[in-house]
């Protein structure tokens, strides 16, 4: 079939979309790597869909497809600018992979970008109790009690046994 010039083909729109959705339902069900395949095809799609990248997160850590991951995340980090959540995201497989320096820095720069962006998204708190870690793991003490602090103000329970063990 033909087009007329600037008609959109709504097939075309709607297929990633309809992917991802396929996708996260076989999140839910369990089923990571289908999920992965989908992702990766709504992807290809359109790589601006900013939800498959966090979908992505969720179906690559898994099935343990880290540098598949890595990749999209770095790829994603490039499309959208400023993005807190992809920052933090990269910085666990940098803080995983024992690479302290490379997670405090995406720690650093997702916590420089939800102050742009709003710090009430659920997941800020965790921005700075994994850049605590991280600056612990570097011998930073000073600076992991502050970003456990912080996490702390931000509601967070679960830091108080780094704050009572490591921060006296």
């Amino acid at each position: 079939t033909s087009m007329a010039t600037g008609q959109v083909d709504v097939s075309a729109v709607n297929k990633p979309i309809e992917l991802l959705n396929e996708a996260n339902t076989d999140i839910e069900n369990g089923d990571y790597k289908d999920a992965v395949q989908k992702l990766i095809a709504a992807n290809r799609l359109n790589p601006k869909l900013r939800e498959v990248y966090s979908s992505l997160n969720t179906a690559c850590t898994h099935t343990n497809q880290i540098s598949l991951l890595k990749e999209f995340l770095v790829k994603g980090k490039g499309i959208f600018e400023e993005d807190d959540e992809l920052c933090y995201y990269l910085g666990n497989i940098y803080q995983n992979q024992q690479n302290y320096a490379a997670a405090i820095k995406e720690y650093s720069l997702a916590i420089q970008y939800a102050k742009k962006n709003g710090e009430e998204y659920e997941l800020v708190y965790a921005y700075y109790l994994n850049r605590g870690i991280a600056y612990f793991s570097t011998g930073k003490r000073k600076e992991a009690c502050a970003d456990w602090r912080k996490a702390k103000s931000l509601g967070v329970t679960s830091v108080n046994a780094y704050i009572n063990r490591y921060c006296r």
